[in-house]
């Protein structure tokens, strides 16, 4: 199959996938990317911005504004997104309240569903919008934060164990809602929790990184012994780059892939992971197990579950953390380490 350049929209251009998948897709297709950020994290989007290929929209995201103005801004953000393309990749906002500093149970789901409503919408009235392309829209949806059961199966229904877990789950039906109603080209990539360069500071390996190499003395773990499926961003990138160079989409087509995955040991705790870490700095401080976080208990127990993939990952979880821990060496500037 010859390989055709495509026009690319990727909302959440600012995030860890969004911007490695801009900075990846780039060196063929014609990125656009759009994001709203926190000022201290627009330094992805001005490292793209280095690349002439990638046309940038960005509205640096302003702290001082109040709650209310928050959720109107993000609205706002999301209803000035042009839908003229060839693929459309949703990674915009992936919680409510990491990048966004957002707490209230309307704000979390305002910031999680404001983008799929909005892409529904303009679907929905092709002429009014000018939307000229078929374009097929990508939904990097969530892994295990959509499901209360133990087994994580495509063809099970999503059990959410949070309110974000929710609306993750209720942006995946709203896009599933669009292909039976006006024939939208649906591709649905449930993403398991992903690791690398360039993360952001509030995700655990991230922060467990950073706190590690400042040589923090005590360390706090929230749910210490729920599981995770952590995933390399390179493994994840790679499964997009092939995803989209041989993707064909039928109208009113669903595609569901789940993209998760480490090639060892697979879930582990989150003390297991901060074990790793650990052992790849030589970090030997004391440890601080604190309470389970919303979604993290179910049925009285710490999250566990078993799962399928459509990924085959290249990295052990120690490879991607030690190529992981390397970078933020190298990159100390950007998360204000001395």
């Amino acid at each position: 199959m010859r390989r055709e350049k495509k026009e690319i929209l990727i909302l959440g251009g600012a995030g860890v996938l969004g911007s490695l998948l801009a900075h990846r897709l780039s060196e063929f297709h014609k990125i656009t990317v759009v994001d709203i950020v926190r000022p201290y994290e627009a330094w992805r989007l001005h490292e793209n911005r280095k690349n002439s290929i990638i046309n940038i929209h960005d509205n640096v995201y302003k702290i001082t504004l109040t709650n209310g103005k928050k959720v109107d801004y993000i609205w706002s953000y999301a209803e000035n997104v042009s839908i003229n393309y060839d693929i459309i990749i949703d990674a915009a906002i992936g919680n409510a309240d990491r990048p966004m500093g957002l707490y209230s149970s309307k704000e979390v789901a305002m910031a999680n569903l404001s983008v799929p409503l909005s892409i529904y919408k303009k679907y929905k009235d092709p002429t009014k919008y000018n939307r000229e392309k078929g374009g097929i829209i990508i939904y990097p949806s969530s892994f295990n934060s959509m499901y209360g059961h133990s087994e994580i199966k495509k063809d099970k229904l999503p059990d959410p164990s949070s309110l974000y877990g929710w609306t993750k789950a209720a942006a995946e039906l709203l896009y599933r809602s669009l292909a039976r109603e006006k024939n939208a080209k649906i591709v649905i990539t449930r993403v398991g929790s992903a690791f690398g360069p360039r993360g952001r500071s509030d995700e655990l390996p991230h922060r467990l990184i950073i706190d590690m190499l400042n040589n923090k003395d005590t360390i706090h773990i929230m749910s210490p012994y729920s599981k995770r499926l952590w995933t390399y961003a390179e493994d994840i990138a790679e499964f997009y780059e092939k995803l989209i160079d041989n993707l064909e989409v039928k109208e009113g087509e669903i595609k569901v892939y789940h993209v998760a995955g480490n090639k060892h040991p697979g879930a582990i705790t989150n003390m297991e992971l901060l074990y790793t870490i650990a052992e790849i700095v030589g970090w030997n401080g004391a440890i601080d197990e604190r309470p389970y976080e919303p979604g993290e208990i179910v049925n009285n127990r710490p999250i566990d579950f078993e799962y399928e993939t459509d990924i085959t990952p290249k990295y052990t979880l120690m490879e991607g953390l030690e190529k992981t821990v390397e970078w933020f060496k190298q990159h100390k500037q950007y998360y204000a380490m001395g």
